[in-house]
């Protein structure tokens, strides 16, 4: 799948192709056979005949774990010493003998027409499917009335990924400058906001705040505030789900709505004059310990790999900005030289949660190393 795109009108007609090749089920559990391969599965109907056969995603076997109670673990164990057979043994098991109230499950899948098939991820019955021609569709007229408004919008990111669809856009018009200690060094940042979405559970439908900072383009997503809409809706009939329009249209205008004025507060001078205070609060907390044991606490904090940590203490050594915004630069920058899109993504929340992090949170980062 395309990770980047190069406009909106490119994403979108990317959405739209995968839009015509989705198909959803809403069947027991028990109506899933997983094939002696331990890669690829059907789903069966009463006669006992398949209805649709494809690959298994990670997403899917990772969403399956969790719901069945077998351990990831230990299905990663049973790959690695090439047991696939077992792997068949153990997924149909638990097929046939769901959790206790666990109800009808919804297999979300793309349909290639035979090979290439993928059953994308399984769910509760009641998963809510905003999906990402939905979100594109309820966040168009919004963005073109804030045009209107506000002056020309700025894409700096769109991303597309097996999991999740990300929307980085900026208002170039609002922007405010970072000071050190009290002088201008042309730390200039740009309001904007981060959409996303994932049509096979791995996050509800977010919009928050986006910080883009023009001297290095790194980005940072403010965490503190926005919409968090989770995928929960009625339970479903059994059956391949053909959704009618004004089905579609009833279920998804409230949401719309939410999404366009949490995309709107994004826009407004005091929400990001807001936000700039606490970038120039985090810009004069100077940090006076050793800066190689707050790095490497950091990486503890925030789960950062190796090669990550050393990125970051790389980008912190050469700016030489030793305050908490110092460091927050120094995660985001690693955002900048990752190239998978999804984890850059993470490393831009993360500097986030940097920003926010409470005052004993931080003090007590030197000692995590």
């Amino acid at each position: 799948m395309q990770n980047s795109f190069n406009s909106l009108q490119e994403l979108a007609l990317e959405v739209e192709r995968l839009e015509h090749i989705k198909r959803d089920f809403t069947l027991p559990s028990n109506a899933a056979f997983v094939m002696p391969d331990g890669l690829s599965m059907s789903l069966l109907n009463t006669a006992g005949y398949s209805e649709f056969s494809g690959q298994m995603s990670d997403q899917f076997i990772k969403l399956f774990c969790g719901w069945s109670g077998m351990s990831e673990k230990y299905h990663g164990l049973m790959v690695e010493r090439k047991q696939p057979e077992l792997i068949a043994m153990n997924m149909n098991t638990w097929f046939m003998s769901p959790p206790k109230g666990s109800g009808n499950r919804l297999f979300r899948t793309y349909d290639h027409g035979g090979d290439g098939n993928v059953f994308r991820s399984n769910h509760s019955d009641r998963f809510y499917t905003f999906d990402n021609f939905d979100l594109l569709d309820g966040i168009t007229e919004t963005l073109e009335e804030i045009e209107e408004e506000h002056g020309a919008l700025r894409f700096v990111s769109m991303g597309l990924t097996d999991d999740k669809m990300y929307l980085k856009i900026i208002f170039p018009k609002l922007e405010g400058e970072i000071l050190k200690e009290g002088r201008s060094v042309g730390d200039v940042v740009q309001s904007g906001v981060v959409i996303s979405n994932s049509e096979v559970g791995m996050g509800s439908i977010v919009v928050n705040p986006f910080i883009y900072r023009l001297i290095c383009l790194n980005g940072m997503v403010m965490n503190d505030s926005g919409l968090r809409k989770k995928h929960l809706g009625q339970t479903r009939a059994i059956g391949e789900i053909a959704y009618e329009a004004d089905t579609l249209q009833a279920m998804h205008e409230a949401l719309k709505m939410q999404l366009r004025d949490h995309v709107v507060d994004c826009t407004k001078p005091e929400f990001f004059r807001k936000n700039v205070q606490k970038i120039q609060d985090a810009a004069d907390d100077i940090d006076k310990r050793e800066p190689e044991d707050v790095i490497e606490g950091l990486g503890k904090k925030l789960t950062l790999a190796e090669s990550e940590v050393k990125k970051a203490k790389r980008s912190l050594f050469e700016k030489g900005d030793y305050s908490r915004w110092g460091y927050v630069n120094a995660v985001t920058h690693v955002a900048n030289s990752s190239e998978d899109y999804g984890r850059a993504s993470e490393l831009q929340e993360m500097g986030g949660k940097v920003l926010d992090m409470t005052k004993s949170d931080w003090s007590l980062l030197a000692k995590a190393a």
